[in-house]
């Protein structure tokens, strides 16, 4: 598999001019671009960037955990100013297997994760080792570390530190506007932790059940345990005996489930049906569906619901 995703992505390399022509800018030159792997990438550096660079989001609205790109992707990539990664084993094979192109075309690559200490995976009692795979599907493997830093407002922080150094590397003459930039993002960022800090500090229960094991960095920033259903990765299954137990936590005081639109809600729905448990919506902003901060704000409201906060 490994080797028919590698040459697969090989395939654009091996023609030129192959960039985006799409420039709505009155210039006669083609706008540069910065190529993101997914949705909070790309708004982190949008941000920064403010329309200096044309910011292209390679996943678009799929989910970063299932997304391969295809030779067509792949064409966003030739002649890039830039390419921003999140690393982690978010990517999977295929950035690793087109890193050599990449380097041959002296195209910068930024991981972002590279010098951000994560967090272990396992945060609470349920292991990774209790979620079996979808049978036919590859198992992801993240090192046993938590990629999910972006769904945090305190590393979000960390995430904008890290780009906004990168987009200065190859843009100094900008970098005083980028630094900017930077900043007013941070500030929001850092006004989104106070207001988690408050929604959650005086609730009535600190235990609720959630989709997938996504947003271990809140759990431990703001004192809250958010029991999964799935793994670390959306394609990863709940086994029989894990349900049991998130079914035995309905009768220990949980009273609500975080619930995301992917493959994992219908074992949320199975749950709440036979438990009586409340369903609540959350988002881990993987696509672009909804704005970041709205993202944001919509986790809030619903973590402060599923564990009955003042």
């Amino acid at each position: 598999m490994k080797r028919y995703i590698a040459a697969l992505l090989l395939i654009p390399f091996l023609f030129s001019g192959c960039s985006d022509t799409t420039d709505h800018q009155p210039k006669t030159e083609q706008k540069k671009t910065i190529v993101t792997s997914f949705y909070p990438l790309t708004f982190i550096t949008q941000s920064i960037v403010q329309g200096n660079f044309e910011v292209i989001n390679l996943a678009g609205n799929n989910e970063i955990h299932d997304f391969i790109p295809t030779p067509k992707d792949i064409m966003a990539l030739d002649g890039a100013s830039l390419i921003v990664l999140h690393g982690a084993g978010l990517e999977h094979a295929w950035a690793e297997d087109t890193m050599p192109q990449w380097q041959q075309k002296n195209i910068p690559v930024a991981i972002v994760t590279k010098n951000i200490p994560l967090q272990s995976s396992a945060v609470h009692a349920h292991e990774e080792e209790e979620h079996d795979d979808h049978e036919g599907e590859e198992h992801h493997d993240h090192g046993g570390l938590d990629p999910h830093i972006w769904l945090s407002p305190v590393m979000a922080q960390k995430m904008t530190e890290v780009i906004l150094a990168e987009v200065q590397k190859i843009d100094p003459a900008n970098a005083s506007v980028y630094k900017k930039n930077a900043d007013e993002l941070i500030a929001k960022l850092q006004s989104e932790d106070v207001l988690y800090a408050k929604a959650l500090s005086s609730c009535a229960r600190k235990e609720a059940i959630i989709s997938h094991n996504a947003f271990g960095y809140l759990e431990r920033q703001y004192g809250i345990a958010l029991h999964p259903i799935a793994g670390i990765s959306t394609t990863d299954e709940p086994s029989a005996k894990l349900l049991a137990e998130l079914k035995e936590e309905a009768k220990e005081g949980v009273y609500g489930i975080l619930t995301e639109e992917n493959r994992v809600q219908r074992f949320a729905q199975m749950i709440s049906k036979e438990t009586g448990l409340a369903m609540f919506p959350i988002t881990t902003l993987e696509t672009n569906g909804k704005p970041f901060f709205e993202g944001y704000a919509q986790n809030r409201e619903s973590l402060s619901k599923a564990l009955q906060c003042q």
